[in-house]
């Protein structure tokens, strides 16, 4: 059964003057019959009659040799869309490098940013003995009903001796002895305020 597609493919022969002996026979046969496919090929003729008419267009000599030039200079840029040149000369660097670089980075800070955040720095408690007793110094009592402890809450035979032999100048270390909490006594006389209540909370 022939059909409309079946002589699309031949009408361009048709119209040139290609189509000779049955081809051409049953091409002209189906046109007679066809409506659609008459109404296509006489637009067509149209079309040609309409081109031949126009003025014919006139460059300049050097017209191909621009244009080659051209399509060579867009294929370039085709090629290196995704480039940046950050460099002089032809060294490139890919965009995408360039993302992942600053991802890393932002990352990277909000990272350490939360960190601190989470680990804040506690005051040393040598060097601020207001933090650590929880009040100002102006306002702590004298240490009548006072009981001495170290950092850790333990009893500060252990840990005062070989802190206020420091202070004083002293190189030797204190020994565990009860005669250690005598001179301790002795020597804690000669500290500051702020040194002695930085070993000393109050007891309730």
């Amino acid at each position: 059964m022939n059909t409309c597609q079946n002589y699309e493919g031949f009408i361009s022969g048709y119209l040139e003057g290609d189509l000779q002996g049955e081809s051409l026979l049953e091409m002209k046969n189906h046109i007679s019959k066809c409506q659609s496919c008459s109404q296509k090929i006489n637009n067509i003729k149209v079309l040609c009659l309409n081109l031949k008419k126009l003025a014919p267009v006139k460059t300049s000599s050097d017209f191909d040799t621009m244009l080659r030039a051209r399509i060579k200079l867009d294929s370039k840029k085709k090629r290196y869309q995704t480039n940046w040149n950050l460099f002089p000369g032809n060294f490139r660097i890919p965009a995408h490098g360039i993302s992942i670089a600053l991802i890393i980075i932002a990352f990277t800070l909000v990272f350490l940013k939360i960190s601190n955040f989470q680990n804040p720095t506690i005051p040393d408690a040598a060097d601020n003995a207001e933090w650590y007793s929880g009040q100002p110094i102006q306002n702590q009592q004298s240490p009548d009903n006072l009981t001495v402890y170290s950092i850790d809450r333990q009893p500060a035979i252990r840990v005062i001796s070989h802190r206020q032999n420091h202070l004083l100048g002293h190189t030797e270390r204190g020994t565990e002895t009860v005669a250690d909490s005598t001179n301790l006594l002795a020597q804690e006389n000669r500290l500051s305020d702020l040194q002695r209540n930085y070993y000393q909370t109050k007891t309730y």
